[in-house]
């Protein structure tokens, strides 16, 4: 079952014929809850489980965009474009399974996995355009630049019951574990280029442009093991601690002849990208 909302609005003001600004706000709710039970036979290993899960997500998404427009003279063009972006995603899950071997109860499963991960984000992009004469002489600016940090909490129980295969009265041998964990996605990317256009005649023209790119990522994973009365568990599969930090830049530049007339186009060129 999923009920599914939105809002938005739009929003444009010409401030004159050279200036102009427009942009949109969003928001979205995904509210989904999925029921399923099932019946599993493991071929050959005389083993089957029955089990019941109940799910609950909740997705929250805000976005926002401006764009503002800018012919300054007849010459010269800027465009500048923010973005804003919040994202929450909560979850609640239940899942309960039961074990049967050779028709015997040998296990049971029961698990509770709480999680909430939150992505703020925000982009600025732009451009510059500047035409030097008529004759098709041109100057291009372009910038960019992305951040965004994924934030993720999971806390999860296991519960397990372990019988007697022998002896279904006696009682059960239990085992606790429960799982803290926090992980965070963190990244941002920045670039810039130039390019240049000079007419070489009526039907040709030669571009030179130059490219710059740098990324950043900065990412860690962390989990602990605790028993019914909080104590650490020292199993190695429980117990975990990542981090990752890199980053790379690149420059590229290139040329490029460009030809075009009423029936042929075509262009050719060379570039080089150290990183």
């Amino acid at each position: 079952i999923t009920n599914t909302g939105s809002i938005g609005v739009n929003l444009r003001h010409d401030f004159s014929d050279k200036l102009k600004v427009y942009g949109s706000y969003s928001y979205g709710r995904d509210d989904n809850n999925t029921l399923s039970k099932s019946f599993t036979e493991y071929i050959g290993q005389n083993l089957t489980q029955d089990a019941e899960t109940n799910n609950n997500g909740i997705l929250g998404n805000h976005r926002f965009e401006a764009n503002l427009e800018w012919n300054i003279t007849e010459k010269d063009y800027i465009k500048i474009t923010p973005q804003l972006g919040y994202s929450d995603n909560s979850t609640n899950n239940l899942s309960n399974s039961i074990y049967y071997s050779g028709g015997i109860k040998d296990n049971s499963q029961l698990q509770t996995t709480l999680g909430e991960a939150t992505t703020p984000r925000y982009n600025v992009s732009g451009l510059y355009n500047r035409r030097l004469n008529d004759k098709g002489r041109n100057i291009f600016f372009n910038f960019n630049y992305d951040n965004a940090n994924t934030k993720n909490d999971v806390d999860q129980i296991l519960e397990s019951a372990i019988y007697d295969g022998a002896n279904q009265n006696t009682s059960v041998t239990e085992i606790y574990e429960r799982t803290i964990r926090d992980a965070q996605n963190k990244s941002w990317n920045a670039g810039a280029s130039v390019s240049y256009l000079e007419p070489l005649s009526d039907k040709s023209k030669l571009e030179i442009a130059y490219d710059y790119n740098t990324n950043d990522y900065d990412n860690y994973d962390k989990q602990i093991g605790l028993d019914k009365q909080g104590n650490s568990l020292n199993d190695p599969q429980l117990n975990y601690s990542y981090d990752y930090d890199y980053g790379f830049t690149t420059h590229r530049v290139g040329a490029s002849f460009i030809f075009e007339n009423d029936k042929l186009k075509y262009s050719f060129g060379a570039a080089v990208q150290p990183s």
